[in-house]
């Protein structure tokens, strides 16, 4: 069975810190992302819509990295 492993993601997470807080984290931790930019959550469902679709029948025991290529620098 397949997994999802999302990354960096614009969510609502740091919305309760306000507006000037909140854009500095993202930019904060942008600059680790190889891609320069956070996931949204529209990519984070079209990754769980493929594994959950009979697309994915063949992909059986990985994860799939939704990461902006930040799991690379990881490993």
């Amino acid at each position: 069975m397949p997994g999802l492993s999302p990354g960096l993601t614009v969510t609502n997470t740091f919305k309760p810190l306000g507006a000037d807080r909140q854009a500095a984290i993202y930019e904060e931790l942008r600059r680790t992302v190889p891609l320069h930019r956070p996931g949204t959550t529209a990519e984070m469902a079209k990754a769980a819509v493929y594994l959950a679709s009979d697309e994915s029948a063949y992909t059986v025991g990985t994860v799939l990295r939704v990461d902006g290529g930040i799991g690379e620098l990881a490993y």
